[in-house]
């Protein structure tokens, strides 16, 4: 009984976050690409960029003014997986399981943080959780979007 009560908060925390990633990674494997906000614009920038090796225009994407760093590093993702035969349908899954682990990353570090700020367990616990739990970043690690 005392190992428990003095590992509490490590198996609390564990728990949580096995919880937060089991979620977020059901979630996007679960979830069409296509049903995220602005999801189709996200994916038609991502494979220019892989396919045609430039970013789109304003006329071609309405998303074309965005940030291009989280577009590039995607299109140099899929362009590799596309040179060893990965089809189109399987890459979306993947990108869409590398936007849930950015999610629980973002879940990581704000726990973290609570850490060192509260120094207390509890609200660090429900710091991970709350955060797990916002509707916006769990809709944002559902689909491929740069938000």
């Amino acid at each position: 009984m005392g190992f428990w009560l003095k590992k509490w908060f490590k198996i609390s925390m564990c728990l949580v976050m096995f919880f937060m990633a089991l979620l977020y990674f059901y979630n996007a494997w679960q979830y069409n690409t296509y049903w995220g906000y602005d999801s189709g614009a996200h994916i038609d920038y991502i494979f220019t960029i892989a396919e045609e090796g430039r970013y789109p225009t304003m006329e071609e994407n309405y998303l074309a003014w965005h940030e291009p760093l989280f577009y590039l590093l995607n299109g140099c993702l899929v362009s590799v997986l596309k040179t060893v035969g990965i089809s189109r349908v399987t890459i979306l899954k993947i990108l869409q399981v590398e936007s849930a682990l950015w999610g629980i990353v973002f879940i990581c570090f704000s726990t973290l943080l609570a850490w060192f700020i509260t120094k207390n367990k509890i609200v660090t616990i429900i710091i991970a959780g709350l955060v797990g739990f916002l509707p916006e970043l769990s809709e944002a690690s559902r689909f491929v979007t740069n938000e």
